[in-house]
């Protein structure tokens, strides 16, 4: 076990070292921003996966909660002139006890009437940050937003941006990774295969739902503040609800509950709509097609079929060196 993880690190090392480095050598400024927003992308997804992947909850509202931690750090930052540690800390505390606040009742609900709560819930949002024009300056946005500056240093390049993101990212598939194998992770999967069962286990599913809604909540805040940051530039149609339907669809199709389904999600929305920008008419069709196609064949998603076909590798070279072994006892 220790040699496997001591393997696994290693791995994990290098490709940081190469992610970190690329950029340099390949001197692409659009590749680079596409890099920095596949970032915050996971950053946000892997709250959404604690959510759906774990817990079993479906949510709709994760786009109004990127949205509370964009806005917060925007308002702070051109409004207040607060210093960029402190906005992204009360974009991520904002965004957990709003979250909370929403798990409230949500935690009683489940199926289409917790998918329309969170559903009112991000039109809510929408219509709050369109019509409070004198806190948010309504459809116009918020401008100007930045530098980021953490601690001394300043983030006033793309390069840099990207390295922060990177960071952040790598920061929050730790945390991920941690809860999902600790007793908070068990306890959700527990509930996500059966609330009954999980009940009679001693398991109070209200309070591990609120838990699911704070913490999902959380990670969304955290990328929606370096959304703001990195884009300098913040509106309230960023943040609508085709947002959150094609989160939920690309976390479907990349795989529940694993970091690697999420990885996947985050490369299909950053990458994808870029391949598919000249036929922007039917982006929506492809994704729908293909949330289709992957409930139907591949239920546990990209990830299923990587587990699939490693399993089937795996069978054939345990076959193949059963007959090896064989015909060496046989001669």
């Amino acid at each position: 076990m220790k040699k496997n993880s001591q393997k696994k690190l290693i791995v994990y090392a290098i490709l940081t070292v190469l992610l970190a480095l690329y950029p340099l050598v390949n001197d692409g400024r659009y590749l680079l921003h596409l890099m920095t927003s596949m970032m915050i992308n996971i950053i946000s997804y892997l709250g959404l996966n604690l959510l759906i992947g774990l817990s079993g909850q479906v949510s709709l509202g994760h786009s109004a909660f990127f949205g509370i931690g964009a806005y917060t750090a925007g308002l702070l930052c051109t409004k207040l002139g607060v210093p960029a540690p402190i906005t992204i800390l009360a974009s991520v505390a904002l965004s957990i006890l709003i979250g909370a606040l929403l798990g409230l009742p949500a935690a009683r609900l489940k199926g289409p009437y917790l998918t329309m709560t969170t559903l009112a819930f991000t039109q809510l949002f929408m219509l709050l940050m369109t019509n409070l024009t004198d806190i948010t300056n309504g459809p116009i946005g918020v401008i100007n937003i930045g530098p980021l500056n953490l601690f001394g240093v300043a983030f006033d390049t793309k390069y840099k941006m990207y390295l922060l993101t990177l960071a952040f990212a790598l920061l929050a598939i730790v945390v991920f990774n941690h809860m999902k194998n600790g007793p908070l992770g068990r306890a959700w999967q527990a509930m996500g295969n059966s609330r009954i069962a999980a009940e009679a286990m001693g398991i109070n599913p209200v309070r591990y739902n609120i838990l699911a809604f704070a913490i999902c909540s959380g990670f969304a805040g955290l990328a929606g503040a370096l959304y703001a940051y990195y884009n300098t530039y913040i509106s309230p149609d960023q943040f609508n609800l085709n947002l959150s339907f094609t989160i939920v669809q690309v976390l479907v199709i990349g795989g529940r509950g694993s970091v690697l389904g999420t990885l996947i999600a985050a490369f299909i929305q950053t990458f994808v709509p870029e391949w598919l920008r000249p036929l922007e008419d039917w982006r929506y069709i492809i994704f729908a097609v293909m949330l289709i196609v992957t409930v139907l064949f591949a239920p546990a998603g990209c990830v299923g079929l990587i587990e699939k076909a490693k399993r089937s590798l795996q069978h054939r070279f345990s076959k193949a060196k059963t007959g090896e072994t064989a015909k060496k006892e046989g001669n």
